[in-house]
């Protein structure tokens, strides 16, 4: 009877161990299982600011036109993102018929939302729409018998088209140097003929948050 005693009371306490075992370990993964789902979601939101410059009408004395911006990225994975922002630039119109030209510069903001693909870490490639809205007056740089008459060479609302390329330059975990390009299409085709800067170079810092 003694013996039977003995041997229950051992098997009731090795599997009273072995649950408080298993039920530590079960914490311990679940532990580290929300640490991986914070980790996985800590550093997807980037903020970006950054310059921006485009090449100019080759008759007019200043070559570049510049101007200043900001983007927002969300990461969904480390392959694919999404991004918006606004810039700040001035922009250059051609108008040209017969013996009439126009070159005029035009200050707009800038807004697109990009899908953007990121097939290594270092460099992504963007496509989306953008609206361009003008905010001030067109300033005539060049105008060879042009009247008054003539409609302005762009308008106070444009669409379009944005493509984009950069390369991201890490400092530390949080914090980037980035330089791309960025083609803008205009969907209408009167704007399309007559903007001069399509192609702007961006560089600039960003930050993970």
């Amino acid at each position: 009877m003694k013996n039977r005693l003995i041997v229950l009371s051992l098997i009731s306490l090795s599997s009273l161990l072995t649950s408080n075992l298993l039920a530590q370990e079960n914490s311990k993964i679940e532990v580290l299982s929300t640490e991986a789902q914070t980790n996985t979601k800590d550093g997807n939101l980037v903020i970006s600011v950054f310059g921006i410059a485009s090449a100019a009408n080759e008759q007019v004395k200043n070559n570049f036109n510049g101007g200043l911006g900001g983007f927002i990225e969300f990461q969904y994975d480390e392959h694919l993102g999404f991004e918006t922002g606004a810039f700040y630039m001035s922009n250059q119109y051609v108008y040209s018929d017969k013996e009439i030209r126009r070159v005029s510069d035009v200050n707009r903001i800038h807004i697109p939302v990009l899908v953007k693909v990121w097939p290594t870490n270092f460099l992504n490639f963007g496509i989306g729409p953008y609206a361009s809205f003008r905010v001030s007056d067109e300033k005539k740089l060049i105008q060879r018998n042009t009247y008054e008459s003539i409609e302005n060479g762009s308008k106070s609302v444009e669409y379009g088209i944005d493509l984009a390329s950069s390369f991201t330059f890490t400092i530390n975990d949080k914090t980037g140097l980035f330089a791309g390009l960025r083609y803008s299409l205009p969907l209408e085709q009167k704007v399309r003929s007559r903007l001069e800067n399509n192609t702007s170079i961006l560089a600039g810092l960003n930050f993970q948050i």
